[in-house]
């Protein structure tokens, strides 16, 4: 034994023995404590603690190792007084590091929440942007506010009881929610062409949901494994803010957790927490908005091609494209509108080169109830051009049902801008003044897209003859929409009437209604062309007038222009020729005598542009045209084309048909036209089947033929060779071209 200064007796050194260090309180050390209840092996339990250099070293390498595990692991077999002992030990770097470590995991959290109320908020916003969630995914509303309940709810349940096992379930779920909200908002938009915000502050919400419960959890444990329990005003895992030191009971220097609430946050530090939550929602923004659904290309100012329809056909082809898909062709302002299923372009009429165009990713318009055409045809059936023709509309459909299940998109025709667009329904239809658009019950207005009135019950608004289904699509009067009755009608003479009550565009009280209104008897639509249709003079007798739909409701003093006795106008020929063409009288004959000798078709034609009324025999243009595919000689061989006949003996246009680049063979074209379609040749009918072999459209500076290579091919569009690759090919006859 060995005697100190104090009087205290040491234990001498022995052989074998490593030298020995007596520490009372070392600063890097463990502190010696007379209620200490461990010692090392080898040396009594004392006031004060015999260590090895060895031993020494040892220990500071085991309690540096300690700190560096993980934070959740197993509890401690020790009793909690030991494991506070040991959090008192911790040096003044352990100190530090744990206090970046609370700081790091606090604002995570924090951020979260913040990140978390700011989805919700955007959700909210964008959940009807730009159609209901339940429009364009019929299990969406259910199933994402299901999931994140649910989420929120586990994520709660593991905050709570911390199980730590589930920690990187959970943040496994929170991953494969967050893509899979983001697979759903990019298939979305990559197949319908809808941006759905929603979805994306779906994943936002998520991802803040997931950040913060594990954020929660991981502070949790951290204070466990240093021996603060969950409820402790100093536990890192608080939620409200720690209190000051000295409020504790215990002195700041002794405590394991003063390094964390020794002293409020700055004021910049306090908004930390914003920085995440703010990347966050701005990523989520800007992905958003740069994401958008449609790419156009503007005519820099109104299109410059020509405005005026040709006189006659043209006779050659100047220009010609070949399309996968057609949708529509229809006549714009300044030439031909294409649509398909990318888009709608505006072409020039005289080279085929683009005006403008319009473009969605998987972008299909709906067929229009109550068009020009019952059918499905390639004229007149998904496009609304206004009387003017300086607007157009179409509907895309969504996936999904509701009171909105679809979204109409309202351009300027000129130019290809985006004047408007809204939530629809696809049984409603479009109906286009000069200035304002009529979907369903609600009228906008065509330059801003605004609502300008919504139309009561049609039925009690018109006494009952006239529903809201009886709405026409397509073009009106240049100031007054139209709702029509059923038509009514005897199939001797085929002269068949509508009533129809005639609205202001702009104010919905003023209504005017209208008997003797002619209507094709073969198709049961309204002529109506640039503000003018067929009204019978009499109620009985066949005479009818081209007169304006606003004259009819006094809104202008228009004179009527005589026709001459009529069966009524032909829809047909009249949409593709923007004439109003009239069938010849077909009394005392019956529908099904009229069809069997196959016509006439056409009498008189009336042209709006230049008020002049001309008989068929001598109209030039396409509407009385005689069709016909035949094989002519060219170069000493003969080759199949369509031809073209004006009815006035001027010189037609021949169409040539490339055999290589067609689906079908001309042979079977030819065939199948022979015997599904006696008609042809001959003029444009409601009988036949127009647009499914040859369509054929006047618009302003040229004609334009369109040819489906794939008619009568009964594989549908099987290549027969290496250059066969489109369906569709258009052809441009500006008149004067030689």
């Amino acid at each position: 034994m060995v005697q100190s200064a104090s009087g205290v007796a040491l234990p001498s050194h022995s052989p074998g023995m490593e030298p020995v260090r007596v520490h009372g309180l070392d600063p890097k050390g463990i502190k010696a404590s007379p209620n200490t209840s461990w010692a090392f092996p080898g040396f009594p339990a004392t006031s004060w603690s015999y260590l090895t250099e060895d031993t020494a070293a040892r220990t500071e390498r085991a309690r540096r190792t300690a700190v560096a595990l993980p934070l959740c692991r197993h509890r401690l077999s020790h009793p909690r007084s030991i494991m506070r002992r040991m959090s008192q030990t911790l040096d003044d770097d352990v100190r530090r590091s744990l206090a970046r470590r609370v700081a790091v995991l606090r604002v995570s959290r924090l951020s979260g929440l913040i990140t978390l109320v700011a989805a919700l908020v955007l959700a909210a916003v964008w959940w009807n942007d730009p159609l209901p969630l339940g429009a364009l995914l019929p299990w969406g509303p259910q199933w994402l506010v299901l999931s994140g309940g649910l989420f929120l709810f586990v994520g709660i349940m593991i905050a709570t009881f911390t199980p730590r096992g589930l920690v990187p379930f959970f943040g496994m779920c929170a991953v494969v929610l967050v893509l899979l909200e983001g697979f759903l908002w990019w298939w979305t938009f990559e197949h319908s062409s809808f941006n759905v915000g929603a979805l994306l502050a779906q994943a936002l919400a998520m991802l803040s949901v997931g950040i913060m419960i594990i954020s929660h959890v991981m502070l949790r444990c951290l204070g466990e494994s240093l021996g603060i329990a969950s409820d402790d005003p100093t536990s890192p895992a608080r939620i409200r803010p720690f209190l000051r030191p000295g409020e504790t009971g215990e002195a700041p220097e002794q405590s394991a957790a003063a390094a964390w609430t020794a002293r409020p946050a700055p004021i910049g530090q306090r908004a930390i927490p914003l920085v995440p939550a703010i990347v966050f929602v701005i990523a989520t923004m800007s992905l958003h908005a740069v994401a958008q659904p449609h790419t156009q290309t503007h005519a820099s100012t109104s299109s410059t091609g020509p405005s005026e329809y040709p006189a006659h056909i043209g006779t050659t082809v100047a220009w010609q494209q070949d399309l996968p898909t057609l949708q529509e062709v229809a006549a714009g302002p300044a030439g031909p509108l294409i649509l398909t299923d990318t888009g709608i372009t505006a072409l020039d009429p005289r080279d085929g080169t683009s005006l403008w165009s319009y473009h969605r990713p998987g972008f299909s318009c709906t067929a229009l109830p109550n068009g020009p055409f019952s059918r499905k045809d390639l004229v007149g059936s998904r496009l609304a051009l206004s009387p003017d023709r300086t607007h157009l509309a179409c509907r895309i459909p969504a996936s999904g049902k509701g009171d909105h299940d679809a979204l109409t998109i309202v351009l300027d025709a000129r130019t290809g801008q985006v004047t408007g667009q809204h939530a629809s329904h696809s049984t409603w239809a479009l109906q286009l003044t000069d200035s304002a658009l009529l979907d369903g019950a609600t009228a906008y207005d065509l330059n801003t897209g605004e609502v300008r009135w919504t139309l009561p019950n049609p039925g009690a608004l018109t006494g009952g003859d006239v529903k809201r289904r009886d709405v026409r699509s397509g073009a009106a009067g240049h100031s007054s929409f139209v709702l029509m009755s059923t038509p009514s009608g005897d199939n001797t003479g085929l002269r068949a009437t509508a009533t129809v009550v005639l609205i202001s565009d702009s104010e919905p009280d003023a209504t005017t209604k209208v008997s003797n209104i002619a209507v094709d008897p073969f198709t049961d639509r309204l002529a109506i062309i640039n503000g003018w249709t067929v009204h019978y003079t009499g109620s009985s007798d066949a005479t009818a007038q081209a007169v304006t739909l606003d004259s009819l409701a006094g809104r202008e003093d228009k004179a009527a222009v005589p026709l001459g006795e009529t069966s009524g106008p032909n829809t047909i020929a009249s949409t593709i020729s923007d004439t109003i063409t009239t069938y010849p009288s077909y009394s005392p004959r019956t529908r099904d005598e009229v069809v069997a000798s196959h016509g006439p078709w056409a009498e008189t034609v009336f042209d709006p542009g230049t008020g002049n009324v001309t008989p068929a025999s001598r109209y030039a243009g396409v509407a009385t045209a005689t069709i016909d595919f035949t094989k002519i000689a060219t170069n000493d061989t003969l080759e199949w084309a369509f031809t073209l006949r004006p009815s006035d003996g001027s010189g037609g246009a021949v169409v040539p048909v490339d055999e290589r680049a067609t689906y079908s063979s001309p042979t079977l074209i030819a065939s199948k036209l022979t015997r599904d379609e006696p008609l042809l040749p001959g003029q444009a009918n409601p009988a036949s089947q127009f647009g499914e072999a040859l369509t054929l459209l006047q618009a302003p500076g040229a004609t334009v033929v369109v040819f489906n290579s794939a008619y009568g091919s009964s594989s549908g569009h099987s290549q027969r060779g290496p250059e066969a690759g489109h369906a569709y090919r258009i052809h441009g006859l500006p008149e004067g071209a030689s």
